[in-house]
C-alpha cells in the first residue's frame, strides 16, 4: 500500500517536468551552428511563402539570414537565453536594427525550426507552432 502511494506521489511529481519538456513542434535540442536553408514557414497559422529559399548562418555568437533573390539581409547575435531552446536573435544590420526576435528553437542537427514573435516586440512562444492572431513566425530549415 506506501509503495502505490508513494509511487502516484513520484508520478505526480515528475509529470508536469516530462510534459514541459515536450514542447508542440520539438524535435531537439541539437546543435544550431551552421548554414541553413529555410525550406517552409509560416506566420499567424498561414504560410509564409516570402522568407522559402532564404539561406541562415549561425556561427558563434553571430547570425546572418538572406532571404532568395537579392531580397533582405538580416545580421546580428545569437544569445541563448534561460533554457537550451531559447534564443535571442538581436538585430544588427538590416530593416530590424535594434529590434530582438525572442525564440524558441529547435534542432535535430540536419532540421532547424525557429520561432518567434513579429514584430519584434511579444513575448517569446513557448511552442513550436502559429496561430492566427498570435504574431508568431515559424521557419523550418534545413542543414546545407
Amino acid at each position: 500500500m506506501f509503495m502505490t502511494f508513494a509511487l502516484i506521489l513520484w508520478t505526480l511529481w515528475l509529470a508536469p517536468t516530462v510534459f514541459a519538456q515536450n514542447r508542440a513542434g520539438d524535435i531537439g535540442a541539437g546543435p544550431i551552428e551552421g548554414t541553413w536553408t529555410v525550406t517552409g514557414s509560416e506566420r499567424d497559422g498561414s504560410p509564409w511563402r516570402d522568407i522559402v529559399g532564404a539561406s541562415m548562418t549561425i556561427t558563434g555568437a553571430q547570425f546572418t539570414l538572406q532571404f532568395a533573390n537579392n531580397g533582405p539581409l538580416y545580421k546580428g547575435d545569437v544569445k541563448q537565453i534561460g533554457g537550451p531552446q531559447e534564443f535571442d536573435f538581436v538585430q544588427k544590420e538590416g530593416p530590424e536594427v535594434g529590434k530582438v526576435w525572442q525564440a524558441l528553437v529547435s534542432s535535430n542537427g540536419q532540421l532547424l525550426k525557429i520561432c518567434f514573435n513579429y514584430p519584434a516586440d511579444g513575448a517569446r512562444p513557448n511552442t513550436l507552432t502559429t496561430s492566427p492572431g498570435e504574431g508568431t513566425t515559424l521557419i523550418g530549415l534545413r542543414r546545407k
